[in-house]
């Protein structure tokens, strides 16, 4: 009894497939590792845009500076965090599309050039070509396919470990500096429109002071560090005085 025939398809489907799974695998651990390499060098961008607004804006300064100022900062942080996910992204999924793998896998496994793509094109054309892309695959090395291009993702993500780390410390300690001026970049809003601090508000203002008394006025001035007072006598302009407000 012979063994029935089986069509070229029905054998690409079971057959050759090693190779495609192979790679499939190199490809997603690569991609992995990249991901989380852009997305820590995206929040060291983050940080450090962040860290130096707080540090532009503390110690009340937002308050003398443009309104608009601490929102500008605040979208120039976030944009610049976008843009370095997206340019980190771009530049691995160029690097990790199949052909591109394929011959990065060619040349640190010093196969001949264009050996493994040739396979891949054929694995599906039918049996022979299945056979071919097996044969391609079991003389691939085991282990990683391409060490090197593995080597270099891993150190981009230890490079963007390590300055996410120094960018998010740098932001601690000007938060800790000035917490001022990070409140105005986390809420420009509220900066620009001068919600961000509670009003000034005078406590226990006395109601009643006879002629020619002194009077003392105590204002509560929460978060600010100065105050510009403006007072006149009937008949007189009025005068500024700038007062610091104590610690």
């Amino acid at each position: 009894m012979t063994a029935p025939a089986m069509n070229s398809a029905a054998v690409a489907t079971g057959v050759g497939r090693a190779l495609e799974t192979r790679l499939g695998g190199e490809q997603q651990s690569l991609a992995t590792r990249g991901t989380i390499g852009a997305t820590l060098a995206a929040v060291a961008a983050l940080a450090a845009v962040l860290a130096a607004s707080t540090l532009v804006l503390g110690d009340g300064r937002w308050l003398a500076l443009p309104a608009p100022l601490p929102l500008l900062l605040a979208v120039t942080a976030v944009s610049g965090a976008g843009a370095m996910f997206l340019w980190r992204w771009r530049a691995l999924q160029s690097t990790l599309r199949l052909p591109t793998l394929a011959g990065a896998v060619e040349r640190e496994q010093q196969l001949r050039e264009g050996s493994l793509r040739g396979a891949l094109e054929v694995a599906g054309t039918g049996a022979l070509g299945a056979r071919a892309a097996d044969d391609v695959a079991r003389r691939l090395k085991p282990g990683t396919l391409a060490p090197g291009l593995a080597s270099a993702l891993t150190t981009a993500l230890l490079v963007a470990a390590g300055a996410a780390v120094v960018g998010l410390a740098l932001l601690v300690g000007a938060a800790r500096a000035v917490p001022d001026g990070l409140a105005a970049v986390l809420q420009p809003v509220s900066a620009w429109r001068g919600t961000l601090l509670p009003a000034l508000a005078f406590d226990k203002l006395t109601t009643r002071v006879p002629r020619g008394m002194p009077v003392t006025v105590r204002v509560v001035a929460t978060g600010r560090q100065a105050v510009t007072v403006s007072r006149r006598s009937e008949g007189e302009a009025w005068s500024d005085t700038l007062l610091t407000v104590p610690d």
